[in-house]
């Protein structure tokens, strides 16, 4: 990983019956404190459904540098102390670039064949819709519509999107297809004959 691209910094917990209304009250209070971080570009929290206590936070920062900064202090050793005994897991991840949507702790990571299929499949509705939502804009303000200009915000949006509403939501859906070798080969390697 390149210590100056874009990296995400991934938290996920469990967290036990009934400790819901704490742990959103500490995530609150995590996430203003990151944002006061050096490189610090935003966040994406994944709440749990009805019947599951598992929270995924994933904090981006511009570089690998920003993000160690931000691991390694006082201020989250500090935050993490304060719910420990609420949570009943707790693994982090660190990746670059795009690789953090299909790198879940101790689940591996996916053939890269379903990863191109996931990501196709986000993607190309997208590159449908968004041109023509944004025909209007780039009308009213020309400079935004000029060659070039108008193809890089299209991008810009669409990654903005996939990033941060669809691909957290759509890779932990299909999280049970996507990691079922990674899965086996976990189990196999844990268990040798």
């Amino acid at each position: 990983m390149s210590t100056d691209e874009s990296t995400v910094f991934m938290v996920r917990h469990r967290v036990k019956t009934g400790a819901r209304p704490r742990y959103e009250a500490w995530l609150e209070k995590t996430l203003r404190t990151a944002n006061g971080y050096p490189g610090y570009q935003g966040r994406h929290v994944v709440r749990p459904s009805a019947l599951d206590g598992e929270y995924v936070s994933m904090l981006r920062f511009a570089t690998v540098d920003d993000a160690r900064r931000w691991i390694e202090s006082d201020d989250r050793r500090d935050l993490v102390a304060e719910i420990r005994e609420i949570i009943e897991t707790d693994d982090t991840l660190l990746k670059g670039g795009i690789d953090f949507w299909f790198t879940l702790p101790a689940e591996g990571r996916p053939p890269a064949w379903k990863q191109w299929l996931v990501t196709t499949s986000v993607i190309a509705p997208l590159t449908m819709l968004v041109p023509p939502l944004l025909a209007p804009l780039f009308e009213a303000a020309e400079p935004l519509g000029a060659y070039g200009v108008r193809h890089v915000v299209t991008a810009a949006v669409i990654v903005a999107i996939v990033t941060f509403v669809i691909m957290p939501r759509y890779v932990r859906l299909l999280r049970g297809w996507l990691y079922a070798e990674a899965r086996v080969a976990h189990q196999d390697s844990s268990n040798p004959k």
